[in-house]
C-alpha cells in the first residue's frame, strides 16, 4: 500500500549534554487558556521565533533555482538529498550537535509522503533514532488532565514496530479513516501504511506527533493556539529520548505551516542544526505553485534548491512540472580514449542556453561538448522564459550524451562507459 508523507521533520537530534532541551521534570499541565498558554510556549522557547512560514513564489524559485546550480548548491534526486543530508547531520554530530531536519508537506499530497517514506526508509539516512509523524497522535502526560483524553496512536504504533501486529496495523488504519478526514478525502491513506511498513522494514522508531482529538478540540474551544500541539510533539519525542545518549537523529513530518520559526522550531535546542525543507508537487490540488510553475518549468528529478537563509525547497515532478527522462547504455563495443572520459555532450530539438555548474553552452540539434567532474550534477536548460532541469551522473569512467526535447518535456540521457 501507498502512505501519504505529507510533512516530515527529519529531526536528527545530535543531542550533546550542553543542550537544553527544556524544562526538567514532568510534563506541565495543560494551560486552561489562551494567556496560559502562550506563557507556556515562551517557557519552553528554546531559539528565535520571529518569522512566518517562508514565501515561495515562482519568480523567486526560478532565480535561485538558476543561481543555485550555478554555484554548485542545488541537489538532484533522492539519493542525492539523502547523502546531502548525511553529510549535514554527520558533521553536526562530530561538533557535539543535534540536527533536526523538517520535512514540511501539503496534506492533498501522497506524493510527498513517498519521498518521505524514502528519505526514511531502508536505503534512506542511517542512523535514525526516532521518526515522528504528524498524522498520528502521540500519548500525552499533560499533569491534571485524564489519562484517558491523552492517549493516542503510541500503543498500536510500537505493536505494530515490534512484532507485526496485523491487528495493531489494521486498529491505526481504521483510526485514520475515522480521524484524518484529509488523507481519506485525498486518497493518502496507503501511502501512511506504506510510511508504517518502510519504518518496521528500516527498524526505525516511528512516532505519533500529534494531540489526541480530545485534547486539539480543547485547546480549539477554548481559543488557545496551535503551538501547544507542536509542544506536544516535542515533549512526547524528548520522552523517548530521554533515556538513549545523544547525539540523535530524529525525522518529523508535519504540514508546511508547523515548519516557520515560530512554529515548532522555537522548541528545538539552542545550538541544533535544523534543515527546514518545504516541499512541492504531487498534490490534489490545481492553485498554488506548482500551477503557476506550469509552463515555465518542468523537472525530470526531485530538486533541493537552497532558498535564502535556512530554509530549503524540494520540487517533485508531477503532471504540472514534471519531464520525462530516459536513460540508455550504450553497448560497450569500442573504447573510449582518454579525451572522450568526463564528456558530457548535448543537443537540443529547440536552440537555448545549457547550463551546468558554471559552464554554460548555447545549444541546438548541433552537439556542444563540455568537461563535467564524475559525480551527481544539476542541470537547466532555459528558453524564451521556459526552463527545463534534472539531475545527471558522470561516471568516473566515462561519457554522457544528454538529448533535450523541451517541448515535449522529454531527456534522453546515454552513458558511454568504456575504457582502455
Amino acid at each position: 500500500m501507498k502512505v501519504l508523507i505529507g510533512l516530515v521533520v527529519l529531526v536528527s537530534v545530535m543531542a550533546g549534554a550542553c543542550e537544553k532541551t527544556g524544562p526538567a521534570g514532568d510534563w506541565p499541565p495543560l494551560p486552561q487558556d489562551s494567556d496560559q498558554a502562550a506563557k507556556l510556549v515562551r517557557e519552553y522557547t528554546r531559539r528565535p521565533a520571529e518569522g512566518g512560514s517562508l514565501p515561495v513564489t515562482a519568480d523567486r524559485l526560478l532565480t535561485q533555482l538558476k543561481y543555485r546550480i550555478e554555484n554548485g548548491e542545488a541537489v538532484g534526486g533522492m539519493d542525492g538529498l539523502v547523502f546531502w543530508i548525511w553529510r549535514k547531520v554527520s558533521a553536526a554530530g562530530r561538533a557535539g550537535k543535534s540536527s533536526y531536519v523538517l520535512w514540511g508537506t501539503y496534506h492533498d499530497s501522497a506524493a510527498q509522503i513517498e519521498a518521505f517514506a524514502d528519505l526514511v526508509g531502508p536505503l534512506g539516512l542511517s542512523r535514525l533514532d526516532a521518526v515522528c509523524v504528524e498524522q498520528f497522535n502521540a500519548d500525552g502526560r499533560w499533569a491534571g488532565t485524564a489519562a484517558g483524553k491523552q492517549n493516542g496512536d503510541s500503543v498500536q504504533l510500537r505493536a505494530w514496530l515490534q512484532t507485526g501486529s496485523r491487528p495493531a496495523l489494521e486498529k491505526l488504519l481504521h483510526d485514520q479513516v475515522a480521524e484524518n478526514y484529509t488523507a481519506w478525502k485525498y486518497g493518502i491513506l496507503p501511502e501512511l501504511m506504506k510510511l508504517l511498513a518502510q519504518a518496521r522494514a528500516a527498524d526505525r522508531r516511528l512516532l505519533g506527533c500529534d494531540m489526541s482529538l480530545a485534547l486539539q478540540e480543547r485547546i480549539k474551544t477554548a481559543g488557545m493556539p496551535d503551538r501547544l500541539r507542536e509542544l506536544h510533539c516535542f515533549l512526547a519525542l524528548q520522552e523517548v529520548l530521554g533515556d538513549h545518549r545523544g547525539p540523535h537523529r530524529v525525522a518529523m513530518l508535519w504540514g508546511q505551516g508547523h515548519l516557520a520559526l515560530d512554529g515548532v522550531q522555537r522548541f528545538l535546542p539552542e545550538n541544533a542544526l535544523v534543515l527546514p525543507f518545504y516541499v512541492f508537487g504531487g498534490r490534489f490540488s490545481r492553485h498554488g505553485l506548482e500551477a503557476d510553475l506550469a509552463g515555465r518549468l518542468a523537472i525530470t528529478d526531485p530538486l533541493m534548491i537552497p532558498f535564502g537563509g535556512a530554509d530549503y525547497v524540494v520540487l517533485l515532478p508531477d503532471d504540472k512540472i514534471g519531464a520525462r527522462k530516459e536513460l540508455k547504455h550504450d553497448p560497450p563495443e569500442t573504447t573510449l580514449t582518454t579525451k572522450q572520459r568526463l564528456r558530457l555532450s548535448v543537443t537540443s530539438s529547440q536552440p537555448g542556453v545549457f547550463r551546468v555548474g558554471a559552464q554554460e553552452l548555447k545549444v541546438s540539434e548541433e552537439p556542444q561538448t563540455l568537461k563535467l567532474e564524475p559525480g551527481s550534477h544539476v542541470f537547466l536548460f532555459s528558453r524564451e522564459g521556459s526552463h527545463l532541469a534534472g539531475a545527471l551522473t558522470m561516471p568516473p569512467d566515462g561519457a554522457l550524451a544528454l538529448d533535450l526535447e523541451p517541448d515535449n518535456r522529454f531527456v534522453e540521457v546515454i552513458l558511454y562507459r568504456r575504457t582502455r
